[in-house]
């Protein structure tokens, strides 16, 4: 286990490091850290809610394309993003949260087209 702050390119590449330097390769991504937030436009915090931002796509597309370079290199790989019912469903006061998830829906659709035909899989 290493702990520590997903959103931080230099612990994303100690991941990367701990895997590759003890393993010598990576079958598997799994993608399912996240946050929620939620809360009606008065009640919500802003600096939160850019939290979960960071952490639900952006931290999830650095890792997901930096794990997709390696698959390359090593020749085989699968991504799998664990998603929510709320990236193709919405309700109030979940906008910002269905939001990160209808992204990893359009990236994870995109991705999955553009890797048939590889040895590189990806899954939602």
């Amino acid at each position: 286990m290493l702990p520590g702050d997903l959103t931080s390119a230099s612990h994303q590449d100690t991941i990367e490091e701990h895997i590759y330097n003890k393993y010598g390769r990576c079958d598997y991504l799994f993608n399912c850290a996240g946050t929620l937030e939620v809360g009606s436009i008065e009640e919500i915090d802003i600096e939160k809610m850019l939290a979960m931002l960071r952490l639900n796509v952006e931290a999830t597309f650095k890792l997901t394309y930096k794990m997709l370079k390696r698959f390359k290199m090593q020749g085989y790989g699968h991504i799998i993003n664990i998603l929510s019912v709320m990236g193709t469903k919405v309700r109030p006061t979940a906008g910002a949260y269905a939001a990160t998830k209808f992204v990893m829906e359009a990236l994870s659709e995109a991705l999955r087209m553009e890797l048939t035909g590889t040895k590189y899989r990806f899954h939602v």
